[in-house]
This record gives C-alpha cells, structure tokens and sequence, in this order.
C-alpha cells in the first residue's frame, strides 16, 4: 500500500524517501530478472488507479479495495485462462461493510463502507461450499469448484493458489473460472502456530499435485528475512522430495517413515514455531506461540544425545523459558536480548522424541515484522554425545 498509495501516509513517516526508494529499487529488479511466469501486477493496480481517479486501497486498511481485488481476479484468469474473463459480468452490489485492520490498531472497530462488486458467469452457478482442510483453521485453506455449463470452459483440473489474506479477498471474484482452485495462507500467518506440521504437509501436498500452481506474495515476504515461508529450504526441500517421488506422499507409518539404524538426530517437525530462516551461516526458529516444540527423528536404538542452541527475545525485555527433554529432563532458562548459550545432554528414544518448550511471558512486537514473537531459538544442533 505505501508504494501504491503513498498519499495516505503521513507527511513525517519516518524513512519515507528510504521506502519509496527501496520499493522502487526492488520493482526494477524484479523486472530485470525476467523471472518465467512472473507477473507484474503493480503496474496493473497503478494503471487502474489512475483510470478511477482515486486509491485503489482501502483508506483504513492495509488490504487493496474490491476495485483492487477485481483487478488481480482478471489478471490471474486471463494468465490462467485467456478469454475466460470477458465471458463475464461485474455486477456493482452497492455499498457493502468492512472493518479496517489499520483503524482496529487505534481502537476503532466500527464499519466503513466500500463500493461492492460481484462476478457472474453465465451457466455458471454460485460458489461451491468451501471444504477446509480437517484440524486446520478453515480461514487457511479451502477449496471450491466451478462446474462449466452454458457459460463455457472452465481452468482445470486443479489450481492451487498459495498467496495471502490479498488472495482470501479476491476468492469470491476468482472461483467461477476454476474447475478446482484451493487458496491456501503463508505459513507464517500466527494462527497456524500450533498446527505448523500440518499445515506445512497440507501445503506441500496440494502444490506437489497440482495442476497449475500459484504463487501470491506481498511485497515483505519476498524481500524480508523473517517471512516468506514457501522460500524457507524445510519447505523447499520437503516439496523437492515430493516432486522427485511423482508428487506421491513418503511411505508413513502413523506419519512419520520408521528411522534407519545408526540415522542421525534430526529435527522433522516443529509446532508453535514459525519456519526456520537463515542468514549466511546463521538459522534460527522464532517461537510465535507460548508453547512451541521440535520433533526430532530417532535413531533406531536409545542413545545420548547433545542438544545445543543460543537463546534470545526481543531487546529490552527478560522471558523465562521452560524447556523439557525427551528423557523427561527439564530446566528453566532466563531468556534475554542477549544470546545465552545451552548445551544439555539426553536419552533420545530409539523412536525418537520432542524437546518442548514454554513461557508464560506474554509476546512481543520487533517492527517491522507483524509476527508476535516470544523467543528465538538459534543455531540449534543435536549431535551425538562423546
């Protein structure tokens, strides 16, 4: 919105003429790259705002308005689809309400209005009901499908759209157009935390058997360090695998390939952490939920193990963090901006085990990064005990 709609800052934002320096710098080499497939919608979104007349975001929003949303609905069916979208109507429906996520921020939750608009299709009928993956927040990821009829073809046989709430927005505008179109949120969104293993299995899935995958990404995933979970190498390498079995799922037995003898200690899954990220030689894991925990693979007989990590938080504040170890062993850390070094041994079971960790310290904010934050857990290792 700051680079589409710079007019509705503040005259005194801090860094201003840095931002728009930045957000130009990144748009010319994204063009450079002439990466296959790319779109570049922000010349589209500027080239309709300038026919409106007015910001094509919403004033007390992050998001774009659904004039915006309209525009990355035609944008994506012509790339997907050409012709499909002037078989179309867009129907004005009035005024309809919103509740802007930047007024909520001041303590405004009270409703603006928007101009509406609906997509029909002749032959065409309503949305499908969304089908959400089980145990998984239904906002995430759903489904819904377009049956062709005496409006015409439809893109098939299945589209997967791995975007963010910008994608949710427009779902309503895209679903006529697809035989099968599942719209799935970055894994970084919080409210993933507790269920990150299968989201993540949830979205390597759906990519890896896809017809036709998309990807929607705001401008701060693909150029910040703290987000962009589909670029993170455990995403990407676990996809790689996919894809080189034939986009089939790994043998399992309760989830999980049974350890090789002798295997090293591994971590294979976490919860309540956001995806691992990496800067040079440095990895770290931030703890986006109280209650976070790394599972780590066996090695086929119990034996004892060395865990090692650098602990931190946000500057400026102290967390006590409780970790437990699959051996039953348990210690408390004082955790403060300061990396603190721990090193412990354990038994690891033979099938593996989780080390666990919790605080009862609220979160904390490190701007620019939206997440709410708890603790990191850098460069954390698990060798075998000398």
């Amino acid at each position: 919105k700051s680079g589409m709609s710079p007019g509705q800052l503040p005259a005194d934002l801090p860094e201003r003429a840095c931002t728009a320096h930045a957000h130009a710098a990144r748009l010319a080499a994204l063009r450079a790259a002439h990466i296959p497939g790319w779109i570049d919608l922000d010349a589209r979104l500027k080239r309709r705002q300038a026919q409106l007349g007015h910001p094509i975001y919403l004033p007390r929003d992050t998001h774009w308005s659904q004039e915006g949303a309209l525009v990355y609905a035609k944008t994506l069916v012509g790339a997907l689809g050409p012709g499909l979208w002037e078989s179309a109507k867009v129907v004005p429906i009035g005024k309809v309400p919103y509740v802007g996520d930047t007024a909520k921020l001041i303590g405004d939750a009270s409703k603006a209005l928007e101009p509406g608009f609906r997509v029909d299709r002749p032959g065409v009928p309503g949305p499908s009901p969304r089908r959400s993956t089980p145990a998984i927040p239904p906002n995430w990821a759903f489904t819904q499908s377009a049956v062709a009829g005496a409006g015409g073809s439809v893109v098939g046989p299945s589209t997967v759209v791995y975007g963010d709430s910008f994608d949710l927005d427009a779902a309503d505008k895209t679903f006529p157009f697809f035989r099968r179109i599942t719209h799935m949120q970055d894994l970084t969104a919080g409210y993933l935390s507790s269920v990150q293993p299968e989201a993540r299995a949830k979205a390597v899935d759906e990519i890896a058997t896809g017809s036709t995958v998309v990807i929607e990404q705001i401008e701060r995933t693909v150029w910040g360090l703290s987000f962009g979970a589909v670029w993170a190498p455990e995403f990407l390498s676990e996809l790689q695998r996919r894809l080189a079995a034939g986009g089939r799922p790994p043998p399992s037995s309760g989830g999980n390939p049974a350890p090789a003898a002798g295997a090293p200690a591994r971590v294979v899954a976490t919860t309540g952490f956001a995806p691992l990220e990496r800067l040079n030689s440095a990895t770290w894991r931030w703890a986006v939920h109280p209650t976070a925990s790394l599972r780590l693979a066996g090695t086929g007989r119990a034996s004892r193990h060395v865990f090692s990590a650098l602990l931190t938080t946000t500057p400026g504040r102290a967390v006590m963090v409780t970790i437990v170890f699959p051996d039953g062993g348990r210690r408390a850390y004082r955790v403060t901006g300061r990396e603190s070094p721990l090193s412990r041994t354990f038994t690891l079971p033979a099938a593996g085990g989780v080390i666990r960790f919790s605080t009862t310290a609220g979160p904390s904010k490190a701007p620019p990064d939206p997440r709410a934050l708890y603790f990191k857990v850098l460069d954390a290792k698990v060798t075998a005990a000398g």
